[in-house]
Order: C-alpha cells, then sequence, then structure tokens
C-alpha cells in the first residue's frame, strides 16, 4: 500500500480526482504456487471454516490488489499475476493492454 501510495505522490496522480471506473491495479508476485494452493485446500478439506476465512484473504494473491484498489476506491480492471520470476513484466504488460485497448486510464 505504501509503495502504491508513493508512486501516485511521485507521479502527481491524486486517486481521488481520477475516474474510480477507469483506474485499476495490476500486481505481480511469485507467490500463489501449488505448495500453498494445496496446504490452502487441505485446511478446507479439514473442516476448520474460521482458519480456512483467515487463511484465504492471507494466502489468496488476489486479495492484495482487490485491497489496494478498495482502499484508492477505484473499480476498474484489477489483476494479481504469479508468474513466478515473470510476474512485474507480466503485470506491467496486462496493465498497458487495459490502457492500449482503452479500458482503463491508469
Amino acid at each position: 500500500m505504501t509503495a502504491a501510495r508513493e508512486a501516485l505522490a511521485d507521479a502527481k496522480l491524486d486517486p481521488a480526482r481520477l475516474d474510480a471506473a477507469r483506474a485499476g491495479v495490476s500486481l505481480g508476485t511469485t507467490s500463489g504456487e501449488t505448495v500453498k494452493v494445496d496446504e490452502h485446500v487441505q485446511i478446507r478439506l479439514s473442516g476448520d471454516e474460521e482458519r480456512f476465512a483467515e487463511e484465504t484473504f492471507r494466502y489468496c494473491p488476489a486479495s492484495i490488489p482487490a485491497r489496494l484498489a478498495d482502499e484508492l476506491g477505484w473499480l476498474g480492471p484489477n489483476l494479481m499475476l504469479t508468474t513466478a520470476c515473470a510476474a512485474g513484466n507480466s503485470a506491467l504488460a496486462w496493465g498497458f493492454d487495459h490502457v492500449r485497448r482503452g479500458n482503463a486510464d491508469i
């Protein structure tokens, strides 16, 4: 959250002044590998609903951009890419494609 706010400040962009429907979040991570998914499935199968609910938000990579978009009030395209070492580049390309196609302004 801090890095996103610093980037917006450096770009002299006020999130509140942007069209929320045309502002999106595209992030990349190396998290989300199958080991974590397998662990999460095992928690679900154990029947421990409380732990499952806690772990879903903590380990679900999609929750990160969703939380950032919610904090900024943005409603545009939103995605977390889990493509290992290429994640950052993939996220930039995905976001760029949305801007290029006219689906988002930022």
